[in-house]
């Protein structure tokens, strides 16, 4: 699951963010990434539960966004036919 490689994402940005301002990391990032870990251990089932139900609505509203595109494309398309029959 994608909370798995929470602690790892975690180091990775700290590493990242000092790396792209050349200097040395913040107190803020050294104590998030510090922090962070320990509290998904300790509520990793509360987390996990929450962040599936937040996949699944991101899912549902991309399927509605899909479906939403797809049907101004299509009129969109037919609409410039229209137009181009008719000179």
């Amino acid at each position: 699951m994608i909370i798995d490689i929470l602690p790892v994402f975690t180091h990775h940005v700290s590493l990242l963010c000092s790396a792209l301002l050349c200097s040395p990391p913040s107190k803020t990032g050294i104590v998030a990434a510090l922090t962070i870990p320990a509290l998904y251990h300790r509520h990793q089932e509360c987390i996990d539960t929450y962040m599936s139900f937040a996949y699944m609505n991101l899912r549902m509203y991309e399927m509605v966004y899909e479906r939403l595109s797809m049907k101004s494309f299509l009129r969109v398309r037919d609409w410039i036919m229209e137009l181009l029959k008719d000179p």
